[in-house]
């Protein structure tokens, strides 16, 4: 037999459609919204082009065949040359390169060189550009930015998921509320009828009918609000979930999901390996570990060797014998004497460090203190179930007790009244608390950073470990 449900309409006139709308729950609702949810859509438009950005840079080390050409007109001699260029960039810098073509010149006695020509060429910097480090920045810092937004991407997830079960929670508990105010209304304009005909027999007086009427017109307005409240939270389900058709809502509360946690210390030590937040703190402190090494650099020579061999035909010579060899062997530098910016810099970079650092202590407080509310604010929930349930139990009895006494002549409405307001909090500190209760699970799990499972690389990894790249 299905439950209780509520029609869901989104963005569309529901005379269009020649289909049911088909039911969802809470699981569906999560599923969808993670499929639809505008924010989780932008979000992996970002990681997308974070990607793109590591595959671009990662292709200025890949093999490089290019077109190559280049016409040189002078007074004393002209140049005009065809072919292609094979090029690599190695991780330490060295770039490594071979020129094939075509080749005519004119000397300066006018005297025609034309046939094959071979280049090789091979540069590398010394000191300051030198080494993995410098040249592999750009790829680590396209890694990072990557990380980053994937982090960001499990996050608003994680978040959406909590926002959706909130919602559905507070639909199912405004439901609730509803018929809780419905049947109190009812049990109010029962009430309301016996004390008309009490007072007309003498046995009450005016004050007790005009208690009652009140009353019932105070359900009255706190069904409607509730009616108000629960159309509101639908349409904010439905901007989260983001559909696109009629679906009815499935409005059965959901299982209550037990946690096997341990101690407090145990919780947060899960944490701190699974809180995407912490792991971003630890990778911007190492991003900037990076730039200050780098940023030491600055203050050493910018030497650069290049080395070229060429093979040309001589002059008079068949196009393709190439017997003109030429060789050339030079040593640049870049350096500037003065090394003021140089030095700001690093200390710039350095200041930069120890801010990261402090940050990483203040996430792993901040992390500590978050799990410890969220596991103190879940066995608190699981406990208010039990006392609200007894709560609930008590006033239902010392409802049906009070109106039996006034039916009796036994007692006065203004028990009854009183019993049926206490009922009518009892009832809603009850739906309130399991709701709280179902939703604490999530929020232990959002704080120990368990919700969403996320890849090996995106998780937090000791300072004293590499970092760990898909």
């Amino acid at each position: 037999m299905r439950g209780p449900w509520i029609v869901l309409v989104i963005g569309v006139v529901a005379s269009v459609w020649a289909e049911e709308p088909r039911t969802i729950g809470v699981e569906e609702a999560v599923n969808l919204a993670l499929l639809n949810n505008r924010d989780i859509l932008g979000a992996r438009l970002q990681v997308d082009k974070r990607e793109l950005s590591v595959v671009l840079n990662r292709n200025d080390f890949l093999t490089t065949l290019q077109p190559d050409g280049s016409a040189v007109y002078s007074r004393e001699n002209e140049t005009l040359f065809y072919g292609m260029n094979l090029s690599r960039k190695m991780p330490w810098g060295t770039k490594i390169s071979g020129r094939a073509g075509y080749e005519v010149s004119k000397t300066d006695d006018n005297k025609t060189v034309e046939g094959g020509s071979l280049r090789f060429e091979l540069s590398q910097p010394l000191f300051r550009k030198m080494g993995r480090k410098v040249t592999l920045e750009p790829i680590l810092q396209a890694q990072s930015d990557l990380r980053a937004v994937q982090r960001g991407l499990l996050t608003r997830q994680a978040d959406i998921m909590l926002e959706v079960l909130r919602s559905f929670e507070q639909v199912i508990l405004l439901h609730q509320q509803i018929g809780s105010s419905r049947r109190a209304y009812e049990r109010l304009d029962a009430l309301y009828e016996l004390s008309v005909v009490r007072e007309k027999q003498g046995k009450q007086n005016r004050v007790a009918g005009l208690r009652v009427e009140l009353q019932r017109g105070q359900a009255e307005v706190r069904l409607q609000n509730d009616e108000e409240q629960l159309q509101a939270e639908v349409e904010n389900l439905a901007d989260l979930v983001n559909l696109d058709q009629q679906v009815e809502l499935s409005l059965e509360p959901p299982a209550l999901v037990e946690l096997a946690l341990g101690d407090l210390d145990e919780s947060v030590a899960i944490a701190l390996e699974h809180r995407l937040d912490f792991a971003q703190a630890l990778d911007d402190y190492r991003d900037r570990d990076r730039k200050l090494a780098i940023a030491q650099r600055r203050v050493w020579p910018d030497l650069q060797v290049t080395t070229r061999y060429e093979l040309r035909p001589e002059v008079d010579g068949e196009p393709f014998e190439l017997k003109d060899d030429n060789w050339f062997a030079g040593l640049s530098l870049g350096s500037e004497f003065d090394v003021r910016d140089e030095k700001a810099v690093i200390r710039q970079s350095a200041s930069s460090r120890e801010q990261a650092a402090l940050d990483i202590e203040s996430q792993r407080y901040k992390v500590g203190r978050e799990v410890r509310a969220a596991i103190r604010a879940y066995r608190r929930a699981r406990a208010a179930i039990g006392i609200t349930g007894r709560n609930l139990g008590l006033a239902g009895k010392r409802l049906e007790l009070a109106r039996t006494l006034y039916e009796l002549g036994r007692g006065d409405n203004f028990s009854v009244t009183d019993a049926e307001a206490a009922l009518q909090s009892a009832e809603s500190a009850s739906y309130l608390a399991a709701s709280d209760a179902r939703l604490s699970t999530y929020r232990v799990m959002i704080a120990m950073g368990t919700l969403i499972e996320s890849a090996a690389e995106l998780k937090p990894v000791p300072l004293t470990e590499p970092q760990r790249d898909d």
